[in-house]
């Protein structure tokens, strides 16, 4: 158990900072409190030592024989307390109440420090020189306000920065999952003070969960170490199942033994070693950094995948089964479709690009069946599904003998089965630089060569491909062959995403509708709401859409019926209302029917503005307006806009 140290010259404060971080470090740490009062206390049993402020530091000794980290954390307001000071007038002479002088003076460095202008005047226990004002600001500490002062503003305790709990858990080595959630709900409520820090911690730690993630589903046993030191960085449950227990910041040396291998500082391709009685696969490649990653797998894993992938191939039936019928939309996609029937009707490799959903794949099935090839295969390929291993004997085959696990007899490869056919390489920025020269070769000279091979083999095969990456900037960096982008691009076909296109969102939504079967009819109102989505996951994000309210609903669909994602999103891309707007909505809620003069009484604004904001909501669909004594009523949509937005707001 990790053993943090807090040190102040209160209990009372001691044991508030206590209790914010036992939120996120419940079971993990204990705490030792250190109430310092105008004497050194000597600590060397903690892994981490935090201040309550650094006006304490001068209190703490640390034996020359024990490193231990010291944070002086950064403490902040809550939204609430920076609600109450943004409301406050700038210029106006204040007091700022606390304690002591010390952590009075950390507030008002605290506001400089968020941007506000405030005349705050240090007021504390024992002062002696200060102006006597009507009006006090106090972080929790109202008990010490002079009874002279009218208005106190309490703007509640100082509590940790997000950026400090994160920075905490990361020096711990404690960092979790579910830290990483329990963090941004504590942002929102929180007015951090180094915003920047904060959105690059949380990006670092949703890195390392994704990688710590994918290292997780892999099936191949992997290991990450330091060149420098020789220690473990990474390593996931297969590694462990192989080598036995692994711990993080332990020696790599041991391992290689086990492993028996000598000490890997190179790159290792596909290289075969004994573990266990049993034959491996290692791969080892140096990452920026000085990191090397190793990885290894059974032979037997290999031949099990490459069995089920070939058995999935084969059971594909390797057709196109959709024509440009099924590509519906506007004039923009089908000026799109007209270039795509002329480049069929060549023979040229076509490139395809487009982000992900938009149909780069429909295309190419169009396109093949619009061709003069349409009665040949077409074979598609996902070059992002398949490991380098397995890639190449995918594309080219390989014979007999190629490598431990080869089949008898061989393997024909995707380029064979595609012969007076089509082949599409979907995701083709994936496929490894070193495999690029030997595809540049069938595109060169229209054969392969396979695995272990040495015959040359003639194939009759049209490309297409497909990217939803900028594979210019991907040659710039030296990632992808110029020669090869120029081989496989003589047509280029750009598909728009839907939010280029977005009035085709109707025709898309008939479609899907039609298609599917589902009795569901969507409200034009809704409709009209959705086109101000951008759509990222395009027409695979429509059609999405679309099962979703088909399976849970019938009749029409509204917008309490689409989904709580969507419904964020689209109120996250509507205008942002200002405070008045969004006072007056809230006040129509409350209060049905309300005309502008009563609006204008009760909310405090001018009944001209009033009319300004009504015509606003009303444009927006918020309300409703009617004439008369009736006055403004609030509409689902304002309603759903107010339950949406509550936190925001």
């Amino acid at each position: 158990m990790k053993k943090i140290g807090i040190v102040s010259m209160k209990s009372e404060l001691a044991e508030l900072l206590e209790h914010e971080l036992s939120f996120f470090l419940k079971g993990k740490a204990d705490f030792v409190r250190y109430i310092v009062k105008d004497e050194r206390v000597s600590i060397d049993e903690a892994d981490v030592i935090l201040l309550s402020g650094e006006f304490v530091a001068k209190y703490v000794v640390i034996p020359q024989k024990e490193k231990i980290p010291i944070l002086s954390p950064r403490r902040t307001l809550t939204m609430d307390g920076w609600e109450s000071l943004k409301s406050l007038k700038s210029g106006l002479p204040m007091l700022l109440v606390n304690d002591s002088k010390e952590s009075a003076e950390e507030v008002v460095l605290l506001t400089k420090e968020l941007g506000l202008d405030l005349d705050l005047h240090v007021y504390y226990p024992g002062c002696k020189d200060f102006p006597r004002l009507e009006t006090a600001v106090t972080p929790g500490e109202t008990r010490y306000v002079p009874s002279f002062v009218k208005n106190v503003i309490d703007i509640h305790d100082r509590i940790f920065d997000p950026s400090v709990i994160l920075e905490l858990l990361f020096r711990l080595n404690l960092f979790e999952w579910e830290d990483l959630h329990k963090i941004i709900e504590y942002s929102k409520t929180v007015k951090s003070t180094q915003p920047g820090l904060q959105r690059f911690l949380l990006d670092m730690a949703t890195v390392r969960l994704d990688l710590e993630t994918v290292l997780s589903m892999t099936k191949q046993a992997v290991i990450a170490y330091s060149k420098e030191d020789g220690k473990i960085l990474l390593v996931n449950y297969l590694a462990e199942k192989y080598l036995g227990q692994i711990g993080i910041g332990k020696e790599m040396h041991p391992i290689f033994q086990k492993m028996g291998l000598k000490y890997v500082d190179r790159e290792l391709y596909n290289e075969i070693i004994e573990m266990n009685d049993a034959e491996m696969i290692v791969n080892s490649k140096e990452v920026p950094g000085g990191t090397m990653m190793i990885s290894f797998y059974p032979v037997d894993l290999y031949r099990d995948v490459e069995r089920k992938h070939a058995f999935k191939m084969k059971k594909a039936g390797m057709v196109a089964k959709m024509d440009f019928n099924a590509i519906v939309g506007g004039d923009k996609i089908q000026d799109v479709v007209k270039l795509a029937k002329k480049m069929a009707i060549s023979d040229m490799p076509i490139l395809l690009e487009g982000e992900s959903g938009t149909g780069k794949e429909l295309f190419a099935q169009a396109i093949h069946n619009y061709s003069k090839r349409s009665d040949g295969p077409f074979v598609p390929v996902n070059c992002a599904s398949l490991s380098e291993e397995l890639l190449e004997s995918e594309l080219f085959g390989y014979e007999e003998g190629a490598f431990t696990g080869a089949k008898k007899g061989g393997k024909s490869g995707l380029f064979e089965i595609a012969n007076n056919g089509t082949i599409f390489l979907d995701e083709i920025s994936e496929i490894p630089f070193e495999l690029q020269s030997k595809l540049l070769r069938v595109l060169q000279e229209k054969e392969i060569i396979k695995v272990g091979g040495t015959n040359v083999i003639p194939v009759n095969v049209r490309i297409i491909s497909a990217t939803n990456m900028n594979l210019f900037e991907m040659m710039e960096v030296g990632k992808f062959r110029m020669d090869l982008f120029y081989r496989i691009s003589t047509f280029q076909l750009h598909i728009p995403t839907l939010r280029e296109r977005i009035d085709d969102l109707d025709v898309l939504l008939k479609y899907f509708v039609s298609k599917k079967g589902y009795d569901i009819y969507f409200d034009p109102d809704l409709v009209s709401l959705l086109k101000k989505h951008s759509w990222p996951g395009n027409g695979r994000e429509v059609e999405n859409f679309v099962d979703y309210t088909g399976n849970l609903f019938s009749g029409t669909i509204g917008i309490n019926e689409i989904p709580p994602y969507l419904s964020k999103k689209i109120f996250e891309g509507i205008d942002v209302l200002n405070h008045s707007e969004i006072e007056v909505l809230r006040f129509l809620y409350e209060n049905r029917n309300s005309g502008r003069s009563k609006i204008a009484k009760m909310c405090h604004i001018k009944e001209n503005e009033v009319r300004k904001i009504l015509s606003h909501l009303k444009s927006l669909g918020y309300i409703s307006v009617n004439v008369g004594r009736i006055g403004a009523s609030v509409s689902k949509l304002g309603y759903q806009f107010l339950s949406t937005s509550n936190k925001k707001y």
